[in-house]
């Protein structure tokens, strides 16, 4: 994303990664879960979250078709939020970045989230490259 583009961005967001670096060699991020909407919510891949903000949050995972409408993340062992796909863009021919916004979470729900992350960030941040 262009400076410009991040200029225009409505929400500030909160990186959970390491500014400058390469998204397709970016290891750091909070580890989550993505699953299907629904009553059985299948699970579709793993995945980093990359950075969020109180209108949605940015993810890295493995390719996955048919990845769009509503979807759930999981995170923290704790956290689940419906989010909505808002848009994809490939990173590599096994990565692509996925842009989703909260779905049915009103400001003071979100608020409470982003402080949870922000709280424990460094406790629960992990780098996939780290060993042991």
């Amino acid at each position: 994303m262009t400076f410009e583009e991040e200029a225009k961005r409505q929400f500030e967001r909160l990186h959970l990664d390491v500014s400058g670096e390469a998204e397709e060699i970016q290891s750091q991020g909070l580890p989550i879960s993505v699953h299907r909407a629904g009553l059985f919510g299948r699970l579709l891949c793993c995945g980093v979250l990359k950075d969020i903000s109180e209108g949605g949050a940015g993810i890295l995972i493995p390719r996955v078709d048919k990845l769009d409408g509503k979807l759930v993340l999981r995170f923290a062992g704790k956290l689940k939020l419906d989010v909505a796909v808002r848009y994809r863009r490939r990173i590599s021919d096994r990565l692509e970045f996925v842009g989703v916004q909260w779905d049915g979470l009103n400001g003071r729900q979100i608020s409470k989230v982003m402080k949870i992350i922000e709280k424990n960030r460094h406790n629960t941040l992990f780098d996939v490259n780290s060993t042991g």
